[in-house]
């Protein structure tokens, strides 16, 4: 269910409606258990691992309160740790490994598990190990109301989206009896429609000025990429902050105020000033519990640097799982630490305009850099939609991609409602291989089709890709060769 939809447009009034005739003991079981409702429409198999996690934060949380236990509070940061990864980086774990033992000459086939990704799971867990960090470091007591420690971990309007909750801040609220109020109920309405606003009349308009430029950018001329560059950067704003605003609306219209996730971050500047505008609970997560505890700015300059290009390398593996976030989280900590000891003072002699260009400029250049399958999916589904019950297949184009963006994509395809997955279209600079259609076997989910293209020289490799999983295969070349086969015959008769 996401806040656009016709689903959520029925749920959220009777939510509030019910919270505010029931009385003031009951409102917080109610909020947890439309919170689980919520979460179930998303993804109604993975309630089970909500519940239990629960159970398991609450009990942890009142045991490291009573003793301060590290070794325990280790245990259940490498646990999330560890789901977190499985759930979302298994994938790319296995790429990783596959391409690393070819090198060496092996061939790895072992079948990689399919997990569908647990949807809000980063969310999730940064809330959940933020708040065992500050009951262990004595910052905030351990709840010992179960249902207000859960409804804190699964409260609806940030749960798929944040702004990722903060213990200290969002408790205390359930405490509170919140009155119904036709202020914060106007405030919040209008924070949803403001970010409605930005999701469907600017993000989604813009995107098909960035996606067609993207698509072919060769067609297009110098100014016109430049131009669907910036475009793309609004639109990742506008995609972004839309989901802040609209959770942020949700809960100030019941009385609850989130933590505030965008500050007008493109008139920063500075790269660093960005960070502290743009997705704040994040910024400031990765501030609080991991670059501090580094050592954050009491050590060594060196140190700073080395802390600087960890907390931005995890940063940019928490935005996805391939290589491309890693060189985008990298980007950011370079210029982070190139600003820190050199470029920050020359831009301070800078007028203000072309410190705001320059930061206009990094941001850019690192949007572009950044993968959006998410947009990937939307499209395919509207040409499926477009399609009008005719037979949809995907081209990837394989010998141009990674094998982390080869498994993104299958992954994307296998969400869609597209029917097929297809290797090439043969134009480019290479066709199916068997490593392609191997992988998509292991990648795809059931009910996707599977369609070899490009690089079929034989009927030996015809028979090859379809052990290996093809469904369908590009049969041009073997047409040829049968046409072939079949005057060499007659010339011989």
């Amino acid at each position: 269910m996401s806040f656009l939809s016709p689903a959520y447009f029925a749920f959220f009034p009777v939510t509030v409606l019910i919270y505010f005739l029931l009385p003031q003991k009951c409102r917080n079981l109610w909020l947890l258990i439309c919170s689980w409702f919520f979460y179930a429409c998303a993804g109604p198999e993975y309630l089970p691992f909500l519940v239990g996690s629960s159970i398991a934060v609450y009990f942890t949380a009142r045991r490291l309160e009573k003793r301060p236990q590290k070794a325990l509070l280790v245990f259940m940061l490498a646990l999330f740790i560890g789901l977190l990864t499985l759930f979302k980086y298994l994938g790319f774990a296995a790429g990783v490994i596959k391409s690393a033992l070819a090198v060496l000459g092996l061939d790895w086939t072992a079948a990689v598990p399919k997990l569908l990704l647990l949807a809000g799971i980063s969310f999730y867990f940064f809330a959940a190990m933020g708040y065992l960090i500050d009951v262990y470091r004595g910052k905030v007591p351990a709840e010992k109301d179960f249902v207000k420690s859960a409804l804190f971990l699964s409260f609806f309007p940030s749960l798929l989206s944040g702004p990722i909750a903060r213990a200290d801040r969002l408790l205390p609220q359930f405490e509170q009896r919140h009155e119904f109020s036709w202020r914060d109920v106007r405030v919040g309405l209008f924070r949803f429609a403001y970010g409605a606003f930005l999701k469907l009349l600017i993000a989604d308009r813009l995107a098909v000025m960035v996606d067609t430029v993207f698509a072919s950018p060769q067609s297009f001329g110098s100014l016109q990429v430049i131009a669907a560059a910036c475009a793309f950067s609004i639109q990742i704003y506008c995609d972004f902050a839309a989901y802040s605003h609209m959770a942020i609306g949700s809960a100030r219209a019941i009385g609850f105020k989130l933590t505030e996730n965008f500050n007008t971050p493109y008139f920063s500047r500075s790269v660093a000033e960005f960070w502290r505008r743009w997705h704040i609970s994040l910024s400031t997560w990765f501030r609080d519990y991991l670059y501090i505890p580094l050592g954050g700015n009491r050590c060594g300059l060196a140190r700073q640097a080395l802390n600087l290009l960890i907390v931005w390398s995890l940063t940019g593996f928490w935005h996805g799982a391939a290589w491309n976030f890693l060189l985008w989280g990298l980007y950011y900590g370079v210029l982070l630490v190139v600003e820190k000891f050199w470029l920050g003072k020359v831009l301070d002699k800078l007028p203000s305009l072309l410190r705001w260009l320059y930061t206009f400029f990094v941001v850019n250049l690192g949007w572009v850099k950044e993968g959006r399958y998410d947009r990937v999916l939307e499209e395919i589904n509207a040409v499926k939609k477009a399609c009008a019950g005719r037979l949809l297949k995907v081209i990837i184009e394989t010998c141009l991609l990674t094998e982390e963006e080869k498994t993104e994509l299958c992954r994307t395809v296998t969400r869609s409602d597209a029917e097929f997955i297809k290797t090439s279209t043969g134009f480019s600079t290479g066709g199916a291989t068997f490593a392609d259609v191997e992988l998509m076997k292991a990648q795809m989910g059931e009910g996707k089709q599977i369609k070899a293209a490009g690089g079929i020289s034989g009927f030996h490799d015809a028979e090859t890709f379809i052990r290996l999983g093809a469904d369908r295969l590009g049969t041009s070349r073997l047409a040829e060769q049968a046409k072939k086969k079949e005057v060499e015959l007659d010339e011989e008769v």
